[in-house]
């Protein structure tokens, strides 16, 4: 045979063991399962059905653990003419016919599904969602054939964008819908106000009060893309902000009427009640508190409006019980190094302890307002939390704070409270726990804010 003699100069050129014609059997001697050839017989070598053997027995090139389905066949192995052959499958890739792009269908020429076998995301079925008999093809694996293909598929390289409304959301992704798998997110203005979900369930991080709704709250703060979109004119055209200006950057120079004015506007567009009451126009406005709304009731209104006080600070903690969070240390987040304007204040958080200009745009860092986003987020996905401008509060000042247990929220003052600090100022400002107030018609190159909206 064939085999025998191959095993046999094997054998012989590796040379030989000395074998004891009789073995006396050992009671109980522990047998090797993996060891059942029998020596003295050749035909019972079991070498070549090892998956992982890289020794190559029929010298094609190619061993069992490189892919040869057949190594006792030396014209089967992978790279083989692309056929079945007496039911044997020549180049081992379980298709009988060809298929040159490797997409696990056959040449149509052969008689297979592949309308072009040089492209392995183009065969037929490719696209059922537009044609599941149509030879089209779909990149992003989304079901939708490209535009080129025939198929309506807008960008065949990105899954989200389709001609489908995934998020239910009645925006298709190939329409205006920005985000498909957010139904928050469709056209227009929405793309340029992410907002997060806020869960109350832990309360104030140092105890002292709690929250009865989870909010929605905006990312970044609210920028002159935004504002200009949904407002119809841009803050910088009343004050210069020409260092710092763009759609990517933050609003500032906007009053706290303006900020509620915008608030009210995108509440009306989307069917929702207004949580203030305004006169004028631009920035010319004038709001002040939905008397439905006073107080604790704010927590009420199903619009948007600027965050109360209690819902800020609970947004900027991200669950630190310091004034900056970082994640880590006992705290989780730690007190700045050094109350100067250089760029190498750190977070004392017992830990890492990171450049304080990681996480937020304060003097040093930088000497006007930045793009928004551009620096780490805190734990609740936040961004600029502390730094760039400050930010408005709904709530009226009050000397001690929090006023109440629950619900905290204030419309006592004639001034409104502004939190978070800005590019401008030194980073005590900018701690979690600095409150400062000015009058509703105060504008100033440091302010700005952002929005939240109640859950149900």
């Amino acid at each position: 045979m064939i085999i025998f003699s191959f095993v046999f100069v094997w054998a012989a050129s590796c040379g030989s063991k000395d074998v004891q014609p009789e073995e006396q059997a050992i009671p109980n001697a522990p047998v090797d399962s993996t060891d059942t050839a029998d020596a003295d017989n050749p035909d019972s070598d079991t070498s070549s059905e090892d998956t992982g053997s890289t020794t190559d027995e029929d010298s094609d090139g190619v061993a069992i653990a490189d892919g040869d389905c057949d190594d006792q066949d030396a014209s089967v192995f992978p790279g083989a003419e692309d056929a079945m052959v007496d039911g044997i499958d020549q180049d081992c890739d379980g298709l009988d016919g060809p298929d040159a792009d490797g997409d696990g269908y056959v040449d149509q020429n052969a008689g297979g599904d592949d309308c072009d076998d040089t492209n392995p995301y183009h065969f037929i079925g490719a696209a059922p969602n537009d044609d599941p008999d149509g030879c089209l093809e779909d990149v992003d694996g989304d079901d939708w054939g490209s535009i080129s293909s025939g198929g309506t598929d807008c960008d065949d390289s990105d899954a989200t964008m389709t001609p489908s409304d995934l998020d239910g959301d009645g925006y298709a992704g190939c329409s205006d819908d920005c985000d498909d798998t957010d139904s928050d997110y469709w056209s227009g203005y929405r793309c340029l106000m992410k907002m997060l979900v806020i869960d109350v369930s832990q309360g104030d991080p140092q105890g002292r009060y709690g929250l009865s709704h989870d909010f929605k709250m905006m990312q970044t703060e609210v920028t002159q893309g935004l504002f200009e979109a949904v407002q119809g004119y841009s803050p910088c055209e009343i004050e210069d902000c020409s260092a710092s200006l763009g759609a990517n950057f933050p609003a500032f120079n906007v009053t706290w009427y303006e900020l509620a004015s915008l608030a009210n506007t995108l509440s009306s567009r989307e069917g929702l009640e207004e949580c203030y009451v305004c006169s004028g126009s631009g920035a010319n406005v004038e709001c002040d508190w939905h008397p439905d709304f006073s107080a604790e009731n704010i927590y009420n209104c199903a619009g948007y409006r600027l965050p109360t006080e209690a819902e800020w600070e609970l947004a900027a903690r991200a669950g630190t019980t310091s004034d900056f969070w970082t994640g880590q240390g006992p705290e989780k987040g730690g007190i700045y190094s050094d109350n100067t304007c250089t760029n190498g204040v750190t977070i004392l958080d017992g830990a890492a302890e990171p450049l304080l200009s990681q996480y937020a745009w304060v003097c040093g860092a930088t000497n006007y307002p930045m793009e928004v986003g551009l620096l780490l987020p805190n734990g609740f996905g936040m961004y600029d939390m502390h730094g760039n401008v400050r930010e408005w509060m709904h709530d009226g000042f009050e000397q001690d704070w929090p006023i109440q247990e629950l619900n905290p929220a204030s419309v006592s003052n004639i001034y409104n409270t502004i939190r978070g600090g800005s590019a401008y100022e030194v980073p005590s400002v900018a701690r979690v726990s600095f409150r400062t107030f000015y009058s509703p018609f105060h504008r100033l190159y440091s302010d700005g804010g952002r929005l939240v909206k109640a859950m149900p």
